[in-house]
């Protein structure tokens, strides 16, 4: 039975004075029974074997009862209340001289007592399970790239755990699994931590910053040449000046000086933009024909969808025309730059809408993910940009969140897996389309935390389900899916416990739709 109980150190004082009170009486009962057998002649080894039974068997029932009430399940409770019955009965033969029985009676009650605590602690385990398998892939991934020693040492012990713990699985010492998953968890959290301070990754950081700067210098060089300015060209000039040094910088291994230069150098490509769209008088004119025009392409756009639906084609499209509504209003508020924006961005929308209805069979698979691929990288760098530091903290990590679609994806496509790299386009789409929901203020939160608990209490069932399912001839692409959906359910949770409700809400719907697509075909396969 201890492979299967609470253990004892987490119960309140109270509740311990209050079982060890219940354990003496029931103790006292069951021994006075027994000295009036002795004097009937009874062996006193007998009595004192079954005495320690039924004591142990006591404290057996009030911790699994304890752990029924705390996780409220009626038929936990109901197998403990029909253990007591039989513990009732084996005291009562004892009391008769008829050890055999009772020792039989203490059985069954045993085995009652195991079949509860197995249903409470069977849960939690798998939920405790499927974390620490996430998170040992995810610093499968991070950990060794980082070269730091003392990170993989940590991963290592972090393994030996969840290695030692899935053999107290097998040998059904659930309290010692759950426990060596526990300091798996633990360590496996550590070595990520350590792994993203590392130089390795800061210079990944950097980068990402670097190509951020890169597409918006693109944008201020364009708005440069065509203003004439000559203080915008001057600061233009600056910007990319100093992003020289920080690249010098960042060679250097001075990985802060190089952030700084190159948060100053963006600040520098901003001011030159304003200065740019300032000596534009007929910058109005041009926001307001370039609307007209979006205008027209989204007409023709709706034409085609109606002729030819496509989902994918369709976000797209939904996208491009939330773009207009936003441009319009930018227009009306006296913001044109912001408004002719708005109106490129959802003219790149209606490109790539117009080259996935040419797709279909002219088109090879391969290319189209190629395409996808360097678009959705092209959105995400200009939305970033676009958003700036100061958007609201769910959408700058529904954009990581996005960015980790995407290389999910590239990996995927460098792999050849084609479908599951175009799924994981889509899903940095439906990332980008929500960060800038949010960032727009166009969608409110409200989201309750208990909410998205369940929801993700359910993805794990759902998980678990499509997992069981799974043959060992499925599709690669298939496979890649449920890993996906693994992933960005992990995600969901680090952003459900920082408090970004919203990014968090959003992963998890991502998350069950990835599962929806590999559940079909594995409900195909069986067929």
């Amino acid at each position: 039975m201890a492979c299967v109980l609470l253990s004892w150190s987490v119960l309140t004082l109270a509740t311990r004075k209050e079982v060890m009170q219940n354990l003496v009486l029931k103790t006292t009962l069951v021994l006075i029974a027994f000295n009036l057998f002795q004097a009937q002649g009874v062996l006193a080894q007998d009595v004192e074997r079954i005495t320690r039974r039924i004591q142990r068997l006591n404290a057996d029932i009030e911790r699994v009862r304890e752990l029924a009430v705390s996780f409220k399940s009626e038929k936990a409770l109901e197998l403990v209340m029909r253990a007591e019955r039989e513990r009732n009965s084996a005291v009562a033969l004892a009391r008769e001289g008829k050890f055999v029985q009772a020792n039989a009676r203490i059985g069954v009650a045993n085995r009652l007592l195991e079949q509860a605590a197995k249903l409470l602690l069977g849960r939690p385990l798998r939920q405790m399970r499927s974390q620490v398998r996430e998170l040992l892939r995810r610093a499968d991934d991070t950990v060794p790239r980082s070269q730091n020693k003392q990170a993989l040492r940590i991963l290592n012990k972090a393994k030996q755990n969840r290695d030692a713990a899935e053999r107290n699985v097998a040998e059904m010492k659930v309290e010692r699994a759950v426990e060596h998953f526990r300091v798996a968890k633990t360590l496996a959290e550590q070595a990520i931590q350590m792994a993203s301070q590392s130089p390795v990754n800061a210079v990944d950081k950097i980068r990402d910053e670097k190509r951020k700067f890169e597409a918006l210098k693109e944008r201020a060089r364009d708005a440069v040449d065509r203003s004439q300015n000559p203080q915008a060209l001057r600061i233009f000039q600056q910007a990319v000046e100093i992003s020289h040094k920080a690249e010098d910088a960042l060679k250097s291994g001075h990985f802060e000086t190089a952030k700084r230069l190159l948060n100053q150098s963006v600040l520098l490509l901003l001011r030159a933009l304003d200065l740019a769209s300032d000596n534009q008088d007929d910058l109005m004119t041009r926001a307001e024909r370039a609307l007209s025009n979006l205008q027209n392409l989204l007409n023709t756009a709706d034409e085609a969808m109606s002729q030819n639906p496509g989902s994918g084609a369709q976000r797209l499209v939904q996208r491009a025309k939330r773009l207009e509504r936003e441009a319009n209003l930018a227009l009306q508020n006296g913001s044109p730059n912001t408004a002719l924006w708005k109106v490129d961005l959802a003219g790149r929308l209606l490109q790539r809408v117009r080259r996935l209805m040419r797709g279909g069979s002219g088109q090879r698979f391969d290319g189209r993910v190629a395409q996808e691929l360097e678009s959705g990288q092209a959105d995400l760098a200009e939305l970033e940009s676009r958003l700036g530091p100061d958007a609201p903290r769910d959408a700058m990590v529904l954009l990581r969140m996005a960015r980790f679609a995407l290389d999910k994806a590239e990996q995927a496509s460098r792999a050849g897996i084609n479908r599951a790299a175009l799924e994981g386009v889509l899903a940095a789409q439906r990332f980008m389309s929500k960060a800038e929901r949010i960032a727009t203020k166009n969608e409110a939160g409200g989201l309750a935390s208990a909410q998205i608990e369940i929801r993700l209490h359910q993805l794990d069932a759902a998980i678990s389900d499509v997992e069981s399912r799974m043959s060992d001839v499925a599709p690669q692409w298939s496979v890649r899916l449920i890993e996906s959906a693994k992933e960005i359910r992990q995600l969901a949770f680090d952003s459900f416990n920082s408090g970004n409700l919203n990014a968090a809400n959003e992963a998890v719907q991502v998350s069950f739709e990835l599962l929806r697509k590999s559940s079909k075909n594995i409900n195909r396969d069986r067929n």
